[in-house]
């Protein structure tokens, strides 16, 4: 629906304490969820309300979440792990049921998922007024068993007898749009992907069929100025917030230099993977290397007396790896520069030339952690570099 836009602020929105308490750590839902960061402890914790069935998405917890031995060993402790993914990822090593996708060419697209990118933050999203219809590029296989992933959800809750709906853009962190009702989906006759397209974009400004008729996707400007503030309201930004202003004095303190760890691993993206996937196809490496190398500057290469290719010791107060360094003359002096999310399960001892290491096995999830997310330091993370 059309973006409803009012020069005004907004009162900020509770960020703490908002929903269900964990046992762990104090932490409970917060404004960005639920704290992934404690669920490793959750399912090891005894008593009554442990989770004890999980179902993942695409992700790979073994290999991205903290603190890797007690992430692994949570996931092994499951009743049941139903992992939905196209490869046979470290998560999917441990699942009791893999459930095989078809892959973004094998089915229709819409722009839709970006678009709502707004609901969740004021500057995510598109910046001007696209839309895209896709279809599929491609038909799976013959002869494959896949199926998309909202169809095991969609299969699950029918045979639960549970009604699904769909989900409204607007939302109450970023309410640039007419609110809109629930739209209940038909649990009886399942729709197909077209069905589903029409039911998600039936109050859009622009109708499925006129974005179609734009194979490679097109601006749908519109002349929509902002209402004026209302006197009535008296909305006020929290500027200096005195919880972050607090937190972030004791980051501060936290930071200083520490003679037994000199080195700060932070974090870094790979050009040629997204995450945990993607490394492992060759059109896209491009000479690129398959693991995650330990990126210093050329100085401090040479103070330690290694050369790219070398081989050193990492290691945090929480845990050791082992990984190849390379030269990045743009990192400060005192800095490792890793990718996250790469390497196998702890007991597989895998070959670090073809999965790289976790960096999550340096990381605590019990120090130094956000006392409302949970989130613990993930980066800027105390280090010293051994030569093997």
């Amino acid at each position: 629906l059309r973006a409803t836009p009012v020069a005004q602020a907004t009162n900020p929105l509770p960020y703490k304490n908002v929903g269900e308490k964990l046992r762990v750590r104090g932490l409970a839902q917060s404004a960005c969820g639920m704290p992934t960061a404690a669920l490793a402890d959750e399912i090891l914790l005894d008593g009554e309300g442990q989770v004890k069935a999980l179902m993942t998405c695409g992700g790979n917890p073994a290999a991205a979440w903290p603190d890797q031995e007690k992430a692994a060993a949570a996931l092994k402790k499951l009743e049941l792990l139903v992992h939905i993914d196209i490869k046979m990822s470290a998560t999917a090593r441990l699942a009791d049921y893999v459930i095989a996708p078809k892959v973004s060419v094998e089915v229709p697209s819409i722009s839709l998922t970006a678009e709502r990118l707004e609901s969740f933050s004021y500057h995510w999203g598109f910046t001007a007024p696209f839309g895209m219809y896709a279809p599929a590029l491609t038909e799976p296989p013959e002869g494959s068993d896949l199926i998309e992933e909202w169809e095991l959800y969609y299969g699950l809750a029918q045979r639960l007898g549970l009604s699904l709906f769909t989900v409204p853009i607007g939302s109450t962190t970023a309410p640039l749009r007419e609110s809109q009702e629930f739209l209940m989906l038909d649990m009886e006759n399942k729709p197909t992907n077209e069905e589903l397209f029409k039911l998600y974009t039936s109050k859009a400004r622009i109708s499925l069929e006129e974005v179609k008729k734009h194979p490679d996707g097109a601006l749908f400007p519109e002349d929509i100025p902002a209402a004026p503030k209302n006197p009535e309201t008296a909305g006020r930004l929290d500027i200096g917030n005195g919880d972050m202003m607090a937190e972030l004095s004791e980051v501060l303190a936290e930071s200083q230099d520490n003679s037994d760890y000199p080195f700060r691993l932070i974090c870094r993206r790979m050009k040629n993977a997204y995450n945990s996937s993607l490394r492992d196809i060759a059109s896209l490496n491009k000479g690129a290397p398959a693991y995650n190398p330990a990126f210093l500057n050329p100085e401090d290469l040479a103070s330690l007396g290694v050369a790219e290719g070398d081989r050193v010791a990492l290691e945090s107060p929480h845990g050791k790896i082992t990984s190849i360094v390379a030269s990045d003359a743009s990192l400060r002096r005192g800095l490792v520069s890793m990718a996250h999310a790469y390497g196998g399960l702890p007991e597989e001892n895998s070959d670090i030339t073809v999965e790289g290491v976790s960096t999550s096995r340096l990381v605590s999830t019990e120090d130094s952690y956000d006392r409302y997310s949970g989130i613990p330091r993930m980066s800027c993370v105390p280090l010293k570099v051994s030569v093997l």
